[in-house]
């Protein structure tokens, strides 16, 4: 059996993308467990200036018009048999809609997993393009997939509103702890807040981060805010942080990738993720395998696995509000040198649930099986690692 993982781009990791993270992942681990993998991108350019890794890189093209494949696609697809397997890795692609219809064609199966983009939050964003897209050519990906990868509940349950047959199972991203650089924590009396990621402030909700952020200082708590991460929105959080006199207890690093970053997350107290849409965000299990506790909103699909294992902070509203609370109650157990056991719990709990190992062979179960025996499987209701 070959085992194609398909993105868009090269899975390069210098880029904030935890899509890029989880098909490397998985394709490296596959290699390692003995099977023949190639990771499939669609890029602007061949050229192989991506990092060192241990599978097949394939890259085709893209084209300026999103609805045409490079020739070189349907080559490499009638190189396939049935017995291979396709992993789509994101959703609204145009290419992708392309490639699973060749696919289907040519009778080689295909799983797909979407991300995040198909949360509830994410198809209420921009949806005058993104519901008649679903339906004229999103929805016939995935009723033609094998199964449907999908990390919460709420996606399950909101592509089977939106008619969606196919079987979905339940499988979150994967974190070793030796993923990270571990960094001594430098011992202060200041208690800082971190987030890392994209600059996005409406489907990060890093307003309401901020509004809480600052609500917490003026009910007396005292600390600093610190952001890794860049993005579009940049400009205008930095705004908003001015207008509300924010600018000496918020830092802005910017981007910073690997041991860099690493360092920088070391050094926080309270990590938050207040995601108004999101998939199973890399960061957080990142910051939990520094042993940082987490406050994150439900969006994030990993709501459960922190209050399983009282890893942090749960955001049930994900109000400015909401936001101050917590940080008000870490702000209490850091100062009563309480804090660390949620975040001896939250690297517990990345050793428990979140081995790629045991991600990959729940996925390989996936690659294996037909329809009718995942539909089986997967009639329970949802089980935690």
């Amino acid at each position: 059996m070959k085992i194609i993982h398909l993105v868009l781009g090269n899975a390069e990791l210098q880029i904030i993308n935890g899509v890029n993270k989880v098909a490397h992942k998985l394709a490296s681990v596959q290699t390692d467990q003995g099977y023949n993998v190639t990771l499939w991108g669609i890029s602007k350019t061949l050229n192989n200036d991506y990092f060192s890794r241990n599978y097949k890189t394939q890259l085709f093209l893209k084209k300026s018009n999103p609805f045409d494949l490079d020739p070189e696609f349907y080559r490499a697809i009638s190189s396939l048999n049935k017995n291979d397997i396709v992993h789509f890795h994101g959703s609204f692609i145009p290419a992708f809609y392309l490639i699973a219809k060749e696919l289907q064609n040519n009778n080689i199966p295909y799983v797909y997993t979407s991300h995040g983009d198909l949360s509830p939050g994410a198809m209420k964003y921009q949806k005058w393009w993104k519901i008649p897209y679903f339906y004229c050519l999103e929805k016939q990906i995935l009723n033609n997939a094998r199964g449907v990868h999908v990390l919460g509940e709420s996606v399950k349950s909101n592509l089977k509103k939106l008619g969606v047959s196919s079987p979905m199972f339940l499988i979150p991203n994967g974190q070793e702890l030796n993923e990270v650089a571990q960094f001594e924590r430098k011992i202060t009396d200041q208690f800082t807040v971190g987030f890392c990621g994209k600059i996005e402030i409406r489907n990060k909700g890093l307003d309401l981060a901020i509004e809480g952020f600052s609500r917490f200082l003026k009910s007396g708590g005292r600390g600093k805010f610190e952001l890794i991460g860049d993005g579009t929105d940049l400009t205008r959080l930095k705004q908003m942080v001015a207008n509300k006199n924010l600018s000496q207890h918020i830092v802005f690093h910017g981007s910073n990738y690997g041991t860099e970053k690493f360092k920088l997350l070391a050094q926080i107290d309270v990590f938050i993720r207040s995601s108004r849409m999101d998939g199973f965000p890399v960061t957080v299990l990142e910051a939990c395998s520094l042993g940082i506790p987490c406050i994150v909103s439900e969006p994030t699909n990993t709501f459960d696995y922190i209050e399983k294992y009282d890893a942090g902070f749960l955001l049930h509203q994900n109000s400015a509000e909401d936001i101050k609370n917590a940080l008000d109650e870490a702000y209490r157990l850091s100062l009563s040198g309480n804090l660390f056991k949620k975040g001896l719990n939250a690297r517990r709990m990345i050793t428990n649930s979140f081995s790629w190992k045991k991600v990959s062979n729940k996925i390989l179960e996936v690659y294996q099986k037909d329809k009718s025996e995942i539909e089986t499987r997967n009639q329970g209701e949802k089980v935690l690692f």
